[in-house]
């Protein structure tokens, strides 16, 4: 029986915007929803008090590598 070919990891670029100093974040995730209430909850120290987030952009990902050499 042949091995079938291994999906690709699909990781969603984001840019967020904070409500209460409108400066931008940018990061990466393969779970949108869940990574924008951990922002929105105070659990990611280096946006805890910037909080509230809005999504200003996201981009579907392969290949994270690729990305990072825009950056």
């Amino acid at each position: 029986m042949g091995s079938s070919p291994t999906m690709p990891i699909m990781y969603q670029i984001y840019i967020l915007q904070s409500l209460k100093d409108k400066r931008t974040y940018i990061g990466y995730t393969s779970d949108l929803d869940a990574r924008l209430k951990e922002h929105n909850l105070g659990k990611v120290a280096t946006t805890r008090n910037r909080r509230p987030f809005k999504i200003l952009y996201t981009e579907n990902m392969e290949n994270l590598a690729a990305w990072e050499k825009y950056i």
